[in-house]
């Protein structure tokens, strides 16, 4: 009976040094991969701003006579446009969540108040040449 256990004990015990040292070499190899992550992420982004720019683009231009007419308002102004932004940003995030069935939190709704400040911000220089470059300079 004591070998049975003593046998067990070692199982057990080489089973969990196993998943420690598969647990190290995934984190040692996520360390590894980093910068690479990073790069990765940070073009992803850079084509979700460039894209939902494109598409605040769209619809502020076709709303910009209509708002312009009714509330005497340039749309294309730097703070209108940030608060626009801003809206839209929440609306899209609404969106995809109830689409997906998601319930919202606070922080998603912050995040899409980040984005939508972000690209307002931004706005001039995000479709330029030299303008918003997000992940070139990592290695």
């Amino acid at each position: 009976m004591g070998f049975i256990i003593r046998v067990l004990g070692n199982i057990l015990l080489g089973g969990f040094l196993l998943g420690i040292n598969i647990l190290m070499l995934g984190f040692f190899g996520l360390l590894r991969n980093l910068p690479m992550i990073l790069n990765l992420t940070l073009r992803f982004l850079n084509w979700f701003v460039r894209l939902t720019y494109r598409f605040y683009l769209t619809i502020l231009t076709h709303t910009r006579s209509f708002i312009g007419q009714y509330l005497n308002l340039d749309i294309f102004e730097k703070i209108p446009r940030i608060c626009a932004s801003v809206v839209l940003s929440l609306c899209l995030f609404m969106l995809f969540y109830w689409i997906a069935n998601i319930s919202l939190s606070i922080f998603t709704i912050g995040l899409a108040v980040l984005h939508g400040l972000f690209v307002g911000y931004v706005w001039d220089g995000i479709i330029m040449p030299d303008g918003l470059h997000l992940g070139e300079n990592i290695q």
